[in-house]
């Protein structure tokens, strides 16, 4: 009895300490890591992270072995803006002497070239310039390796030939623009204009005159045809004895009623007189 008593406080004893083991046991049950449902440890989840870890590297290396544009870009130094403000002192001074021949050296032979010159002439037909002052340019952008964007600050005092107004009340008038000017640095560092703003609004003054005219000529011109062409229709449909080709011929355009007046009218009211 003893014996036995001793055995099963035994086994009680050790069924205690398992129970205590288990329930104090500090390791977690291992569950594993799951991405969009698949378990990261699946073949297809870590090839896919391979790619994406892959694509990433790729893309830093590139970025970081990508020269920059902008390093790589000339900068006007202080030389060339004074080379560029030369160049809008000589054109000053074409403005002056209204001389659109000298402007033709101070720009860059293109296309636009011939354009300019022949809207500088225009200009300095409508006005003349008293006073040409222009500011340092300032640099804006840099469009290649030889074309520049600059802005500079122009003053400028003008009198317009056609003015209305009378001699004694006429005054200069002053303006000052902040324009954008495109330069081009030649092979021994010399500078041209290849275009600006400046330029386009020139030699318009008398365009618009020009246009009105031309434009109330060609109505005053059409008007005078459309009424000598219904003066001989109707003298073509009145006419006696009746003549179906005349009739007809009145739907060519100006070549008909030309004809009938020449051929038919006209003879017809020159005998009508000598026999009167």
């Amino acid at each position: 009895m003893r014996k036995w008593i001793h055995v099963e406080g035994r086994e009680r004893h050790l069924h205690q300490i398992a129970r205590l083991k288990n329930s104090c046991s500090f390791a977690p049950k291992a569950e594993g890591l799951k991405i969009a449902g698949h378990p990261i440890g699946s073949v297809r989840t870590l090839s896919a992270l391979v790619v994406a870890l892959f694509f990433c590297v790729s893309i830093h290396a590139m970025a970081a072995t990508q020269p920059s544009n902008t390093a790589q870009q000339p900068k006007l130094t202080d030389d060339d803006l004074d080379a560029i403000q030369d160049v809008i002192e000589k054109m000053g001074k074409a403005f002056l002497n209204g001389n659109a021949k000298a402007m033709k050296g101070l720009l860059t032979e293109t296309i636009q070239r011939d354009t300019i010159v022949n809207t500088l002439k225009r200009e300095f037909q409508e006005a003349r310039y008293f006073d040409f002052q222009a500011e340092r340019p300032i640099p804006d952008d840099t469009l290649s390796d030889t074309r520049f964007s600059v802005d500079v600050t122009i003053r400028v005092k003008l009198l317009y030939v056609d003015d209305a107004r009378p001699e004694d009340t006429r005054k200069p008038i002053e303006n000052t623009t902040f324009q954008s000017f495109i330069v081009q640095r030649g092979r021994e560092g010399k500078f041209s204009i290849v275009n600006s703003s400046f330029f386009d609004n020139m030699g318009r003054r008398r365009g618009g005159m020009r246009l009105f005219v031309h434009v109330l000529a060609a109505v005053m011109i059409f008007c005078a045809a459309l009424a000598f062409w219904v003066w001989m229709a109707s003298e073509a449909w009145w006419i006696r004895p009746r003549s179906k080709l005349w009739r007809v011929a009145m739907f060519v355009p100006v070549l008909g009623p030309l004809i009938f007046f020449f051929v038919r009218y006209l003879p017809e009211k020159l005998r009508a007189k000598k026999t009167g």
